[in-house]
């Protein structure tokens, strides 16, 4: 497992994408969520989640699923 797949990695990656949500007055929910580490995982730039952060999150998601 990646650190990137950590319980706490994801926890704050997780936690920072919903903090984007609510900064830009958008609805929170686990599709929003899953949406918005899409984009960061294909490039979207943002101020503190790169696109390995995304992508591990992502990971533990798929397989939690």
């Amino acid at each position: 497992m990646s650190h990137l797949q950590s319980p706490d990695m994801v926890a704050f990656t997780i936690g920072r994408v919903a903090l984007s949500l609510v900064q830009d007055h958008e609805t929170i929910s686990g599709d929003a969520i899953e949406v918005a580490l899409h984009r960061i995982a294909k490039g979207h730039i943002t101020d503190r989640i790169s696109k390995e952060m995304a992508q591990g999150a992502l990971a533990v998601i798929a397989a939690a699923a």
